[in-house]
């Protein structure tokens, strides 16, 4: 216990003097990645990972909480975004007619319905 609370007073006490701790993942954690990549047969993909979040710790290793500017970081998965088809902006959706929208207690026609009704109507084939 009392080594956490030396940790949790490490962490107080950067943050007052205004210095950033970079997240760094733990040892535990990269076996863990280690471990699962092996059970399900891939390759690790710590390992791919490792040298982008590396370069990420270095850079706000140095980073002052006072700064006014945070530092611009590049995103080390822009290629493999490139690769990725874009979601398209339109859905191709039929046109609402505008007469349902118009009609009064056009939501309230199933309103009256039991539970049973309702499911019935939306899954007539059980």
């Amino acid at each position: 216990m009392k080594v956490k609370w030396k940790k949790l007073f490490l962490e107080y006490s950067s943050l007052r003097d205004g210095e950033f701790r970079p997240f760094l993942p733990s040892d535990d954690v990269k076996n863990a990645f280690a471990i699962n990549a092996e059970k399900l047969g891939l390759d690790n993909p710590y390992d791919e990972a490792e040298s982008a979040i590396d370069s990420i710790y270095d850079e706000l290793t140095y980073l002052n909480l006072n700064d006014e500017i945070f530092p611009s970081i590049a995103n080390p998965l822009l290629p493999i975004m490139q690769d990725t088809p874009t979601t398209p902006m339109t859905l191709n959706l039929p046109n609402v007619e505008g007469s349902v929208l118009t009609q009064k207690n056009a939501a309230n026609q199933y309103s009256n319905l039991t539970m049973d009704q309702k499911i019935r109507l939306l899954f007539p084939n059980g």
